[in-house]
């Protein structure tokens, strides 16, 4: 099945908006939406794909091509939010301060689709709260996928919650090894 490439509708570009509120803060945001740009393809669902504002611009100006693919699968558009992609958590990940640090041995056992305990968090951001969405990368700061917080920083910090589960898997790397897409 093809995919059909088209722009963002205005409810598409407040539900982007809104998922990259939450990932940046403004000056980050504003320096992300300067050098990208954003796509719909429709198929079997409904993709929002990223690429170069040079190649947006190309695409919105030579509407009639009907190309094969186009940049990077950021997420997936569903029930009005946007199911983060594993490309787009990687292009986050490389200026969002969401970001949380585990050790080599949570690394390994988190691509495995294992959530990760509180000794294995070796750095946790100060402006995230429990509950929350969160990048999960190893100690080189390598984006290794998506969790969401069951700890707070301070619940982490206790002894007593060493091996409590502070951080469910959503998504890792590991998925392409396990589904294959």
């Amino acid at each position: 099945m093809s995919l059909v490439f088209r722009e963002l509708t205005n409810e598409e570009e407040t539900i982007l908006q809104t998922e990259l509120d939450y990932w940046l803060e403004e000056k980050e945001l504003l320096s992300f939406k300067k050098e990208n740009s954003f796509l719909i393809a429709e198929g079997k669902w409904c993709e929002l794909v990223i690429t170069t504002k040079k190649v947006g611009r190309f695409f919105k100006e030579n509407a009639q091509i009907s190309p094969y693919s186009i940049g990077i699968t950021f997420g997936e558009i569903k029930n009005r939010k946007i199911l983060l992609s594993l490309g787009g958590a990687e292009e986050l990940c490389t200026i969002s301060r969401k970001k949380l640090r585990i050790n080599e041995t949570a690394e390994q056992l988190f691509l495995y689709q294992r959530d990760i305990l509180s000794k294995s968090i070796i750095g946790y951001p100060t402006h995230v709260n429990k509950g929350q969405k969160i990048l999960v990368t190893n100690p080189q700061g390598d984006c290794l996928g998506v969790g969401q917080l069951l700890l707070s920083r301070e619940e982490v910090a206790r002894v007593e919650n060493a091996e409590k589960i502070a951080v469910k898997n959503l998504k890792d790397l590991g998925w392409y090894l396990r589904k294959g897409k």
